[in-house]
């Protein structure tokens, strides 16, 4: 069953592999955002997204990813997030994160 030429439109998200990387983010991750980004599925598992992040910029475990406060979708029977929604929270972390001084203390 084939849809009428004039029903089929693209919304304005359509370009989901367009990449661009948000405005709140440091010059030296951008370059790190777009690796993660072109390798990414735009719609990937637990398990894919926590490999590829644990490849490209610190160990993440799909068993913590279930844990992240990002809206899924289940697709096959395996959850699945949007690849926008979980880069931005991952390198939010990454942003957010507090820089401690180790060493002893004097």
């Amino acid at each position: 069953m084939s849809l009428p030429e004039g029903e089929v439109t693209l919304s304005a998200g359509a370009a989901e592999d367009e990449i661009s990387t948000p405005a709140w983010l440091p010059p030296e991750l951008i370059e790190l955002f777009e690796r993660v980004w072109r390798e990414l599925p735009a719609f990937p598992d637990r398990r894919t997204a926590g490999n590829v992040w644990s490849r490209h910029v610190h160990p993440w475990s799909r068993r913590t990813l279930e844990a992240l406060p990002l809206p899924t979708r289940q697709l096959n029977g395996r959850a699945c997030f949007e690849r926008r929604a979980f880069l931005e929270y991952g390198f939010r972390r990454i942003v957010d994160a507090p820089s401690v001084r180790g060493g002893r203390a004097a």
